[in-house]
């Protein structure tokens, strides 16, 4: 039934309705079932993006998910229900999920994220902030082309180098693994090194602190994680 009102071009109100149904069908036990749904979800996104924003708290739910499948499709779905009014909010769970995500999905991952950021962004404060985060977390795994936005970004915030390269410097000084960090903070401190010697800026945070554990099996789903960055 809610297959065939998908697949025609059915009045509002009825695809409304598959689309409900499909929302419960996500709190279904049963896998299949779930895969289901995101996909379909997935499909109808374009045509009702309103309707399925509704369900958008039991979507990112599935990201808890131990069945990788429904990990990786609850994230597609998600990708593409990022909006001006929601970016903050699904960004900030797409970089909780890349804390735990498997190695070869990373990549992906960073650059969707990347893609977000540069598409929805609210403040040039918090577009740094959510950059510094992700290279914090994985800049081992990001494409090449992320730190070097996330240099050009602070190359051009005037405002915001003196508070950029002090939090760069910390986190270069505490944790020097991720190769997209090493490259934005040797960057900052070797053009920008005069201002770490200036008390760093007090502002209150754009990204709440710190990013929480989400999962509750996370030990499971984390196979090589790195550990939790400091507050940001």
């Amino acid at each position: 039934c809610v297959q065939t009102i998908m697949s025609i071009e059915s009045e509002a109100g009825l695809r409304v309705l598959a689309i409900n149904i499909l929302g419960r069908f996500l709190l279904n036990r049963d896998n299949n079932i779930r895969y289901v749904a995101l996909n379909t979800l997935s499909k109808v996104v374009s045509k009702d993006a309103a309707s399925v924003q509704r369900h958008r708290n039991t979507i990112v739910d599935c990201l808890k998910d131990p069945d990788i499948s429904i990990r990786q499709r609850a994230l597609e779905l998600i990708y593409q229900l990022v909006n001006p009014q929601n970016v903050q909010a699904l960004v900030r769970e797409m970089l909780n999920y890349l804390i735990v995500a498997p190695s070869e999905h990373k990549a992906s991952l960073c650059s969707k994220i990347m893609h977000v950021v540069e598409s929805f962004s609210p403040t040039p404060r918090w577009r740094l902030d959510t950059l510094i985060t992700m290279l914090a977390i994985a800049g081992q795994a990001c494409d090449p082309t992320i730190p070097h936005a996330a240099v050009y970004y602070v190359s051009t915030a005037e405002d915001l180098q003196r508070y950029a390269v002090h939090k760069l410097f910390l986190l270069l000084e505490e944790d020097a693994s991720q190769h997209g960090l090493v490259i934005t903070a040797v960057w900052a401190t070797g053009e920008l090194g005069d201002l770490v010697r200036v008390f760093p800026p007090s502002l209150p945070p754009s990204l709440p602190p710190p990013l929480r554990p989400l999962f509750a099996t996370q030990a499971a789903l984390a196979h090589d994680s790195p550990s939790l960055p400091p507050s940001l």
